[in-house]
């Protein structure tokens, strides 16, 4: 069994998607430690194609899952019913993770024995200009409302499916309610 699964909803980022592919398997925990499945939610650009080029390659860390659009709600929902993991994390396929983004929450995980692991994240623009830093970097009581995104944290996966804490489809908005959920649930998190 993996340590962490990572879900990637993909739905026409092929100009996005390798950089994206690519810090999730340069992560310095190891590839023998995470698994990314790459939900193709009916992409008609080249996104199916790259994502079937780097399964291909890495068959042992990259799991690719083609399905008709339904939105970015059911295919995280995709994601962790097929994970097997005891962690999980979601990575949008335009964005990207820094190096030891998995490490470092999966080491915090496992010394708090948290549900939630939440750290903060950077808004740049696609030639890299910073534009905001969201940061949860003062442990305070309401630190954990601070952000609404679901990329910025790993859980348990245990957690997840015992609670059936699930993103809401068919909406725009899926990240602030199933934030809501893990914080109205959570037994523990931490910063």
């Amino acid at each position: 069994m993996k340590k962490i699964t990572v879900v990637m909803p993909v739905y026409n980022t092929e100009i996005y998607l390798e950089k994206s592919i690519q810090s999730v398997l340069s992560q310095d925990i190891g590839q023998e430690n995470f698994i990314l499945i790459a939900i193709n939610d009916g992409s008609t650009d080249k996104s199916l194609e790259i994502l079937h080029s780097y399964e291909k390659k890495y068959p042992n860390c990259i799991k690719v899952v083609n399905q008709e659009n339904q939105g970015v709600g059911k295919a995280r929902n995709v994601g962790i019913e097929l994970a097997d993991s005891k962690y999980i994390s979601f990575l949008d396929s335009d964005d990207y993770y820094e190096v030891d983004f998995l490490s470092k929450h999966v080491k915090k995980a496992e010394e708090t024995d948290a549900d939630v692991i939440i750290s903060g994240f950077r808004r740049i623009t696609s030639e890299g200009k910073v534009l905001r830093i969201y940061s949860p970097s003062s442990p305070q009581r309401y630190t954990k409302y601070s952000t609404m995104s679901s990329c910025n944290r790993i859980y348990r996966l245990d957690f997840l499916k015992r609670k059936k804490i699930l993103f809401f489809e068919n909406t725009f908005v899926e990240d602030t309610p199933f934030c809501l959920s893990i914080i109205a649930q959570g037994r523990s998190m931490d910063l």
